[in-house]
């Protein structure tokens, strides 16, 4: 009688991400209605005032206070951070 062959294996894996986002509300446009900031683009808050629903848009011009381009200050800044296992 013959010996037969046999294999023995583990595999493992294991993974780590960290990210990082700079995400903030600010009142950008200096409406009274709190905009939201994603990294350093601003989401602009755009109520409506018959139904409630709120919004958020890239053009502050969509609002009821535009600015002009590059007038908004980033003077507040907060870090969420999310770890994936």
């Amino acid at each position: 009688m013959g010996a037969g062959n046999f294999v023995i294996g583990e595999g493992r894996s294991f993974s780590n991400t960290t990210s990082e986002e700079l995400i903030y509300f600010t009142d950008a446009n200096s409406d009274g209605l709190p905009d939201l900031v994603v990294e350093e683009q601003v989401y602009f808050n755009t109520l409506d005032k018959d139904t409630g629903e709120v919004n958020f848009v890239k053009s502050s011009y969509l609002t009821d206070s535009p600015i002009d381009e590059g007038a908004v200050n980033f003077d507040f800044k907060l870090t969420l951070k999310s770890k994936k296992t």
